[in-house]
């Protein structure tokens, strides 16, 4: 069974059904724009976190670049040590090895002082 309705533009069901469809339509509006607002910031989002990726792994490049200078720097006094043992073991006297203990000290120095500067000037969390 099929049913057909007929209206006439006078008629009030017609302007309440033009009323409807247009906003209807200026609903499909909105939730377009809100769709592409949805879009964009899903964009947005991932873009930040990529950033947020590339920022880490630069933090991580980082601390593996100063641990393995901090670990050099720190074994520096030691093998001017050893050296200077050997040294004075193979007949080296330490007046001739001081310029070499000398150094040695200082750079132990340094370090600690750098070491001290480091966590002086480190925010705590």
């Amino acid at each position: 069974m099929t049913f057909t309705l007929r209206l006439h533009q006078d008629d009030p069901v017609y302007s309440k059904l033009d009323a409807i469809t247009q906003q209807l339509a200026q609903l499909t509006v909105q939730m377009a724009r809100v769709t592409a607002g949805q879009a964009q910031e899903r964009n947005t989002m991932s873009k930040l976190d990529d950033a947020i990726a590339q920022l880490q792994q630069q933090v991580e490049q980082e601390t593996t670049v100063e641990q393995s200078a901090k670990t050099f720097i720190d074994g520096v006094p030691t093998l001017i040590q050893n050296a200077v043992q050997q040294a004075l073991a193979a007949g080296a006297t330490q007046q001739q090895l001081q310029a070499l203990t000398d150094l040695g000290t200082k750079i132990q120095a340094s370090s600690q002082t750098l070491a001290q500067s480091v966590t002086t000037n480190t925010p705590s969390a």
